[in-house]
C-alpha cells in the first residue's frame, strides 16, 4: 500500500511538471515558479526514492519472517482438519476449538519431548490405535 502511494505521488509530480511546461509562456529558464516547482519535485522524488528503498528492505524482512511460520501453519491446519474429521469415524471423537488449542499448546510446549511436525507423529501421539487402523 505504501509503495502504491509512492507511485501515485511520483505520477502527480510528473503530471504537474508536464502541465507547467505545456502552459509555460516565453523562456522556460526565466519562469521562476516552474524552476521552484522542479526543485521541489526533485526533492520530493529523492525522498520518495529513499522511503521506497526502506520499504522494500522491510518487505523482504517481513517475507522472510513469514516464510519461517509457513510450515508450522501447514501442520497446524493439518492437525485441525484431522481433529475435525475424526467425528466421521465416531461421534465420540467430536472436538471443540478449545480442545484443539490444548492439543496444539501441548505440542508446542513439548510436553512429550521434541516437537515433531509430521502426519505419522501426529497420528501416533494423538489418535488411539483403533482409530489409526480405521484411518489407514
Amino acid at each position: 500500500a505504501q509503495m502504491n502511494g509512492f507511485k501515485i505521488k511520483t505520477k502527480e509530480l510528473e503530471d504537474g511538471i508536464l502541465e507547467q511546461l505545456a502552459n509555460a509562456e516565453g523562456d522556460v529558464l526565466e519562469n521562476i515558479a516552474l524552476i521552484e516547482n522542479l526543485e521541489d519535485s526533485k526533492r520530493v522524488a529523492a525522498e520518495i526514492a529513499e522511503k521506497a528503498k526502506v520499504a522494500q528492505a522491510t518487505e523482504i524482512e517481513i517475507n522472510s519472517a513469514r516464510e519461517m511460520y509457513r510450515r508450522v501453519a501447514a501442520r497446524g491446519s493439518l492437525m485441525f482438519f484431522l481433529l475435525a474429521t475424526l467425528s466421521k469415524v465416531h461421534t465420540f471423537y467430536h472436538f471443540s476449538l478449545s480442545s484443539f488449542n490444548t492439543i496444539v499448546e501441548r505440542a508446542i510446549t513439548g510436553r512429550r519431548g521434541k516437537l515433531v511436525w509430521n502426519e505419522e507423529a501426529v497420528m501416533s501421539n494423538m489418535a488411539p490405535a483403533k482409530l489409526k487402523r480405521a484411518l489407514l
